[in-house]
């Protein structure tokens, strides 16, 4: 997991709490007993459907961080840990920084794309799956249709990618008029096989971390999460 904006801490805290199914804050009171992360882990280990993989998390500075950073990163992990990553997460893509031309930050369009199309050939250079996101305009914040001429900043990015997922979540929805439960729904915008694919999916425990962030106001602490980095 790559993460241009969020500290690896956060990142954790998010990703562990919805793994375990718990808030955020019941998240931040678990990792204060190791031996109850372990038997959690026990747990969710033995509830799951398939393997568990491993998780790394690295940050980059923000605008900084560079596909060629990315790579140095993915080949350190799997020289030192013997073991192949399948799948890069990069939050997100319009924070990292264009090594081809790093002075020219004023054609958007140029640097997503230039960026989108140096991901892309790495995943597929190194062989492994790559998701990361984007951001719409302003238009389409609370729209419940998502197309490709809604993405900001760089048309080059839609241009680039195999497969486009829209998340969408209206007033409604985030207020729960919908559903009391509160729903978003994906939506597929682009996708290379022609294939057209929506459902729903539940945020209870994403909705729970941003509240609990909000009134936390602060950064978490560095060691207080579970992971490598």
């Amino acid at each position: 997991y790559i993460t241009c904006e969020m500290s690896p801490a956060k990142v954790a805290r998010r990703i562990g709490s919805n793994l375990f199914d718990i808030t955020g804050e019941e998240y931040d009171r678990l990792v204060e007993n190791q031996t109850k992360v372990m038997q959690t882990m026990k747990r969710l280990i033995n509830n799951s459907w398939c393997p568990l993989g491993k998780l790394f998390i690295k940050e980059f500075p923000t605008s900084q961080g560079t596909t060629m950073d990315i790579e140095r990163y993915v080949k350190e992990i799997e020289e030192c840990e013997k073991f192949k990553v399948d799948v890069v997460i990069v939050d997100y893509i319009n924070l990292l920084a264009n090594y081809r031309d790093p002075h020219d930050s004023a054609n958007t369009y140029m640097k997503i794309k230039t960026i989108a199309e140096d991901l892309r050939g790495l995943a597929v250079k190194m062989n492994f799956v790559c998701i990361t996101a984007s951001q719409v305009g302003r238009d389409a914040l609370n729209s419940s249709d998502i197309n490709i001429q809604d993405v900001s900043e760089s048309m080059g990015l839609m241009h680039t990618v195999d497969n486009a997922l829209g998340i969408i979540m209206t007033d409604d929805m985030r207020i729960g008029d919908i559903d009391e439960d509160g729903n978003y729904i994906n939506q597929t915008v682009l996708s290379s096989l022609g294939q057209t694919v929506g459902y729903a999916a539940h945020v209870h425990q994403i909705t729970e971390h941003q509240a609990a962030d909000q009134r936390s106001g602060r950064r978490n602490d560095e060691n207080n999460y579970c992971g490598n980095q």
